[in-house]
């Protein structure tokens, strides 16, 4: 991979996506980051009043680590960051920057790529994925070479991922779907293939998931493309 390459950021469908090591580096991520933050400002801040951002991450390799070392990028540029407690799907987090009323939210995922990749997703004040003109403005930034400032601080972290299934629980009557399966003699498969949404729906029916669910590859594994036994 030359040189030129590295260096050029360019946004596809849903976000900026890379190699972990080689274009999707903490230098690369964190030029991305603070011109996404800014256009999030630019755009969305008089409509919403806030500059709280949220950072989510899901299970890939280095994904966590990554998020963490954010942080002081988003705060050094004038914002308030909010980091979640734990791996988080994308829709998570997007729902609480809806509901909760923060700027946008920044997720480090690579969604569908292989095991070896890693990405931003940046999502605006209402929960939507940020469109093309969006991205485009922030490749227009990045090309301006901004200064980019870290603040070093106290991580405000947050249940995103509790926060969102304590909703979903609420719309439902969790009991009652839970009797009829027993009554039907019928269980619940999931097939978490390893990602963020491990262990929400067991989460979601609480003391009744051991009779009505069964989940399979819930557990952390960075080579998640790999079949499993």
């Amino acid at each position: 991979m030359t040189a030129d390459k590295l260096d050029k950021i360019e946004f596809g469908t849903d976000g900026w996506r890379g190699i972990i090591g080689f274009d999707f580096n903490l230098s690369n991520l964190s030029r991305v980051v603070v011109a996404a933050c800014q256009e999030l400002h630019y755009q969305y801040y008089k409509e919403v009043n806030s500059k709280a951002i949220i950072i989510g991450y899901d299970r890939r390799f280095m994904a966590c680590e990554f998020a963490k070392q954010i942080v002081p990028f988003v705060r050094g540029c004038g914002f308030e960051p909010i980091l979640s407690n734990s791996f988080v799907t994308t829709p998570s987090c997007s729902f609480y920057a809806k509901e909760v009323g923060c700027l946008g939210a920044l997720v480090i995922t690579a969604s569908h790529n292989p095991y070896n990749w890693l990405g931003l997703k940046i999502k605006s004040f209402n929960g939507c994925s940020v469109d093309e003109s969006f991205t485009s403005e922030i490749e227009k930034r990045l090309m301006l070479g901004n200064s980019i400032e870290k603040i070093d601080g106290v991580n405000q972290l947050v249940d995103i991922k509790k926060f969102h299934l304590d909703r979903i629980k609420s719309l439902f009557d969790i009991d009652f779907i839970s009797n009829r399966l027993k009554k039907m003699k019928l269980r619940i498969f999931v097939d978490s293939m390893h990602g963020s949404a491990a262990n929400c729906m067991a989460e979601i029916f609480g003391s009744n998931d051991l009779e009505v669910i069964s989940e399979i590859r819930k557990d952390a594994d960075p080579f998640f493309w790999r079949t499993t036994s």
